[in-house]
């Protein structure tokens, strides 16, 4: 197995921040969320990881059935995204974890 890259991301949006992991072993990246607050609408959330280019662009994603959380398929745009579920689109999986206080 191919040791585990990060890379770290500069941009941060509403006071959250993520790291990007790739297993240059497996077919779907993982990239690590790390949330501030206590949740984040699903459509920022993609829009804010870079899976989507746009809020809009993620709100026809979800309408499109591309998205589940925690495995299972999301219709909510505005869905709460809360730390520990997993989000995936589009062969992206998306880990959301706490920020350290």
């Amino acid at each position: 197995m191919l040791p585990l890259v990060r890379a770290y991301v500069s941009k941060q949006c509403s006071g959250s921040t993520m790291v990007l992991q790739f297993n240059a072993d497996s077919r779907m990246d993982t990239m690590e969320f790390k949330l501030r607050g206590e949740h984040i609408a699903l459509c920022d959330l993609l829009k804010l990881t870079g899976i989507a280019d746009s809020g809009g662009q993620g709100k026809l994603m979800i309408a499109n059935g591309n998205v589940t959380v925690n495995g299972r398929p999301e219709s909510r745009k505005t869905a709460k995204i809360r730390a520990n579920q997993t989000v995936q689109c589009l062969g992206q999986r998306i880990l959301v974890v706490a920020a350290k206080a």
